[in-house]
């Protein structure tokens, strides 16, 4: 695969999981923990063997699930409620799945010394730019931005543009479990949509911030 179609597999194959990213920062109703957990490893595996019959390497399948999964990790923990939130805390999936507790800072290096490297996996960048675009802010979430920002633009210079969809009508969202993956289109668009916002405002913020200084 080229590396200017990367890009748009990795959000086409991440759809699922992009909607349930998506209602779990919109602090969507969750009725069984582990049911939640269960559905974001389910759909991490499944793009894992997406990305292993690509031929990716399997450091990178690791670095890229390790990603995945310490977003859904930030998310639960920021916007469950006090008891649930206790209970993912007791058992986060980069625990679960990966046997560690600092996903935010250690994907933060993998991302810089991947930025450090001449030719940096496409799949990589793909993957953190939407993993940025959905809301990880690791250990920058409670500090200065500065950093985390600077590091998006450079993935963002390495991927090519992203072209805006249409938007269907929306509708109201069900509890997360495993039937709320089904006929979901409308919700794909329009979070797309607003993914492509959020990095097109980042962009030119980026760059008004620039001139400015």
């Amino acid at each position: 695969m080229k590396n200017n179609q990367i890009p748009d597999y990795v959000r086409e194959n991440l759809r699922n999981y992009i909607l349930f990213v998506t209602r779990l920062n919109m602090g969507h109703a969750i009725q069984n923990m582990d049911e939640v957990q269960l559905i974001a490893i389910h759909l991490v595996t499944k793009f894992e063997q997406k990305l292993s019959e690509n031929h990716v390497p399997e450091h990178e399948r690791k670095q890229i699930c390790y990603g995945l999964y310490a977003l859904v990790d930030e998310l639960a923990l920021r916007f469950l409620d006090s008891k649930n939130k206790l209970i993912w805390e007791n058992s986060p999936l980069q625990v679960s799945q990966f046997g560690e507790y600092d996903a935010g800072i250690q994907l933060f290096e993998d991302i810089q010394t991947e930025l450090h490297k001449n030719d940096p996996s496409y799949w990589l960048l793909s993957v953190w730019q939407l993993v940025f675009a959905l809301g990880f802010n690791g250990k920058y979430l409670f500090e200065d931005a500065h950093i985390r920002n600077e590091l998006i633009t450079k993935i963002d210079s390495h991927l090519p543009e992203i072209t805006i969809p249409s938007i269907p009508s929306s509708r109201k969202l069900r509890p997360i479990t495993f039937r709320s993956f089904s006929a979901v289109s409308w919700s794909i668009a329009l979070l797309i949509f607003t993914i492509v916002v959020y990095l097109v405002l980042n962009k030119y913020l980026s760059n008004l911030v620039t001139s400015i200084g």
